[in-house]
């Protein structure tokens, strides 16, 4: 064989062998990760950050995936939590602590006095550790209802993204962080977190209609009332609240047999009928002295009282006449 021809084909195979090991190398380098990308850059992230198992997702806020909550860092220790910071859910949600800092919740301004590991009411909520001159808000999360009407934009956390949107099962526009609810009906979001690529979904009806009740009653002109007044057409979820002169009147409101409501003693009241979404309606109810049954039986036995006098007193008196 030619010398050089020999040459020349070892050389082309050490060609072809090295290829052969940059594209096993390449291809090695390509599925080496196999975590998250970033949605916005395409790039890697870094799904844990340190030993504990921690992705920083804001400069306050991580995602634990040991715990599986969301962590945040005060003096000591931490604070965690099922929800990230300004998120708005639909389900109960619990907070935790390890840090010896007080940990201190508000709801709707006022504290908080129910169990930390199961917040399940309806409300805005800010978590605050520390102690009494040094405490510092952490977080703060809302709960709505699955129908509700105190939602007019919902606005995902920070390192969120909106993924799609619908209302009564039809797609609406969404914006990357935010979408409208202006409008009554069956919403559906789902949100990304980009870091951690955990997928959640808000669904919840959106109410803006105040609630109508029918109030019966003998009514004169002037719109009060001369008998008691029933209150019929209530809907599942529907609350009241009775009051007299801006006093509390509840335990005036009956539960007759049927299931309807009454109202029988006189006066000035003002009713308001709380739906399931929060929307309300009130109706001034001024009720004037009637005679009922109770009141006839309570009248005929004063009149029996007072002829029974006035028969002693007369046969008294007839007596003392023939004595």
């Amino acid at each position: 064989m030619n010398p050089l021809k020999s040459k020349l084909k070892t050389l082309l195979m050490c060609v072809l062998l090295m290829s052969l090991l940059l594209t096993v190398f390449a291809q090695a380098a390509d599925t080496d990760y196999t975590g998250y990308l970033d949605p916005e850059t395409g790039e890697p992230v870094n799904e844990v950050d340190n030993d504990q198992g921690l992705v920083e997702l804001t400069e306050s806020m991580y995602y634990d995936w040991n715990s599986h909550d969301y962590a945040y860092t005060v003096n000591g220790g931490e604070v965690h939590a099922s929800v990230a910071d300004g998120m708005i859910v639909s389900e109960a949600v619990k907070v935790y602590t390890n840090s010896a800092d007080q940990l201190v919740i508000y709801k709707d301004g006022e504290i908080y006095e129910g169990s930390a590991d199961y917040i399940s009411e309806v409300g805005s909520y800010v978590v605050q550790s520390g102690g009494e001159s040094s405490r510092s808000s952490v977080l703060t999360f809302s709960i709505v209802g699955k129908t509700t009407n105190t939602i007019s934009t919902f606005t995902v956390p920070d390192d969120f993204y909106i993924v799609e949107a619908s209302r009564n099962g039809e797609p609406i526009y969404a914006e990357r962080y935010s979408v409208s609810m202006l409008e009554e009906g069956d919403y559906v979001v789902q949100y990304e977190n980009m870091s951690t690529d955990l997928l959640y979904t808000l669904s919840v009806t959106i109410d803006r209609t105040p609630p109508q009740i029918t109030l019966e009653g003998k009514i004169d002109d002037d719109g009060r009332y001369h008998s008691a007044v029933k209150l019929t057409g209530f809907e599942e979820g529907d609350s009241v609240r009775l009051t007299s002169q801006t006093e509390d009147a509840q335990n005036l409101i009956e539960i007759l047999a049927d299931g309807t409501t009454q109202i029988s003693e006189p006066g000035n009241y003002e009713l308001t009928v709380y739906d399931a979404a929060g929307n309300a309606a009130e109706y001034p109810i001024s009720i004037l002295v009637y005679f009922n049954r109770n009141t006839l039986i309570f009248l005929g036995l004063v009149a029996a009282v007072a002829i029974g006098i006035l028969v002693y007193v007369f046969l008294k008196r007839e007596r003392l006449k023939i004595g």
